[in-house]
């Protein structure tokens, strides 16, 4: 999905810091306003630490701990605008994972001492590595996956892929 990714770059941007947690430009009539609710700097310090925290994890593309952090700013200051612009970034990231969740990436590494007849990963096992009369290899280890591009490059498989054996036999 290409929109999710997107939603993260916006939000990397809204983490950029602005001017003590206000979008408005200086002399705007917003940014007086702002200035007229007077934030105790401790209160302040808190909710930056809080916003630096939660533009670290939406970096490290974790939405739920970062809105949670973003929460615990608005706790202490709720007009917050930056803080405000988070929580509506993260919202909308939070909701894309829920209704078009990431399927979960099939990796299996090589494992030490196995047989060399992969290529990719540990469960990319050579076509050409089966021989002919070994077709069952493919029901018994439903974890490997044909690859049919090794181009007499091997290397190590994992072990839920082993070599074939006579298990595997037609």
């Amino acid at each position: 999905m290409k929109l999710l990714p997107s939603l993260f770059a916006v939000a990397l941007l809204l983490a950029m810091p602005g001017p003590q947690g206000c979008a408005e430009a200086p002399g705007s009539e917003l940014a007086s306003k702002a200035k007229a609710k007077h934030v105790a700097p401790k209160v302040r310090a808190k909710v930056n630490k809080h916003l630096k925290l939660a533009a670290k994890m939406i970096m490290l593309r974790q939405p739920k701990p970062a809105m949670h952090e973003v929460e615990k700013a608005l706790y202490l200051d709720p007009d917050n605008k930056r803080a405000q612009a988070y929580r509506l970034v993260l919202g909308e990231i939070l909701e894309l994972g829920r209704i078009h969740p990431q399927p979960a990436a099939k990796q299996l590494n090589g494992t030490a001492g196995n047989w060399r007849g992969c290529r990719g990963t540990g469960a990319h096992v050579c076509a050409e590595k089966i021989p002919p009369g070994y077709g069952r290899y493919w029901k018994n280890h439903p974890k490997c996956i044909p690859n049919t591009t090794c181009k007499k490059s091997y290397f190590t498989c994992n072990k839920a892929c082993p070599p074939p054996s006579e298990a595997d036999r037609d």
